[in-house]
Formats: C-alpha cells, structure tokens, sequence
C-alpha cells in the first residue's frame, strides 16, 4: 500500500501537478475531488470540507476505519454525484454508532 494511505496524507498540491488534473480545494464550489482509495481515506484530514466522488470505487478486500467519530464527527458535504462505493467494509470494534448515505 502507498506509504501517504498508510499515513492517511492528503497533499493535494503534490497530487494536482502529478496527475495534471483539479483536485479541488474542499469548497462548496470546488470539492475536493474523491477518486481513489487514497483520497477516500484522507476524508478523514479535513471533517469539514466539500467532497464530491468523482468514480466508482471498488473496496474489496480493504477494511477502512470510520471517518470521524462522536466527539470529532464529519460535518462536512459528501456528493456522491451518481458514483458507488462498493464492498465497504468498517472497523467498528464495539462502536456502535455509524452513518450511511446515498
């Protein structure tokens, strides 16, 4: 696995020179764009930005830990903008509190 979805870095700047393409900048204008597991996972950097999913994203065999948490909650906008999320399995533990959306 890369070592920046290891870590759960999102460097956008470094991202946008390297694929040559927007990235957004987690405005209600300008989402940051979610295309991969990599910025999925970096959700997790920034609870109250704008994202929008930008492609379907296949998790099978992956198992993610929660995006945010009851003292440090997501508060911020997810557009799945027609694209699905497939096989999303969590690391819950004993937690039982947890959001879907479509």
């Amino acid at each position: 696995m890369d070592e920046n979805v290891e870590n759960n870095i999102l460097d956008t700047e470094s991202l946008n020179t390297d694929v040559g393409q927007d990235l957004g900048d987690g405005t209600v204008d300008n989402p940051f764009k979610i295309a991969d597991l990599e910025t999925l996972i970096a959700i997790k950097n920034n609870l109250s930005a704008c994202y929008c999913l930008t492609a379907d994203i296949d998790l099978e065999g992956v198992e993610l830990e929660p995006i945010g948490t009851s003292s440090a909650p997501f508060t911020g906008v997810f557009d799945g903008a027609g694209h699905t999320i497939r096989n999303l399995k969590m690391e819950r533990g004993s937690t039982y509190t947890i959001c879907n959306f479509k």
